[in-house]
């Protein structure tokens, strides 16, 4: 994909791709390529002055930094895509950033700076209504107080993510269900019209045959007209003679 756009010359795709890359080393373990590849797509982003993608080029920098167990420079990082985020107004990224932050302050034993980054990424979570995003900060809180040994706590958020799970789970499985119904139903409709546009195509198709039977029947006593007429002609000249 990269040399496919470096041929057309499409940084913006070249910029996003590296970072599609970073993402994949990442969850790879590579953390080494991740790297590399996040500060490549920041500093293509840099240019392209994009700075919704720069915040996330950050974020990524800043996770890598954190799985390095260098706190410090995750800190400083997922600090920079927060600020970044903040100016832009990008409510989706603040919430990775809020997320990263509080873990952070976890391995740093920092307890309510920590809650408070999870309260500003649930809140940012139920403004948008993310039901993925709440799901995900609550498996966040979960994380962040079994980091801290605080294994009763880490259970309470551990349940709400289940019971919040299973909410959304409910709720998805009745709409499936619903919609389910409603092509169901479209179909069943479809299939009556069909059936009524079908009935009403042979109802006219029979018109047509007697149509044309008609004017066969009218051009038959037409013809039969004009041959007596004939036939009465001609033995009428025959009786003159």
């Amino acid at each position: 994909a990269i040399n496919i756009r470096k041929e057309v010359g499409d940084n913006t795709g070249i910029a996003s791709a590296i970072l599609e890359l970073a993402k994949t080393y990442l969850e790879e373990g590579q953390l080494g390529l991740a790297m590399d590849m996040f500060n490549k797509s920041y500093d293509q982003h840099i240019i392209l002055n994009n700075s919704s993608y720069t915040a996330y080029c950050l974020n990524g920098i800043a996770t890598v930094y954190y799985l390095k167990k260098q706190y410090g420079e995750s800190y400083k990082y997922f600090n920079k895509a927060l600020e970044l985020n903040k100016c832009n107004n990008h409510k989706y990224g603040l919430i990775d950033d809020y997320i990263g932050l509080a873990l952070v302050y976890a391995q740093q034993n920092k307890e309510k700076e920590g809650e408070e980054s999870l309260i500003n990424a649930m809140e940012i979570s139920m403004e948008l209504g993310l039901h993925s995003r709440i799901l995900e900060t609550y498996k966040a809180y979960a994380e962040f107080y079994r980091l801290l040994n605080e294994f009763e706590k880490a259970t309470e958020s551990f349940d709400k993510f289940l019971v919040m799970y299973d909410s959304i789970l409910s709720v998805q499985q009745f709409e499936i269900l619903s919609e389910i119904q409603n092509n169901f139903e479209i179909r069943q409709n479809l299939k009556n019209a069909e059936q009524e546009l079908e009935s009403q195509k042979m109802e006219l198709n029979y018109l047509i045959i007697m149509i044309i039977l008609m004017l066969f029947l009218v051009a038959a006593i037409i013809w039969r007209l004009l041959a007596q007429r004939k036939m009465n002609k001609k033995l009428e000249i025959a009786n003159q003679g």
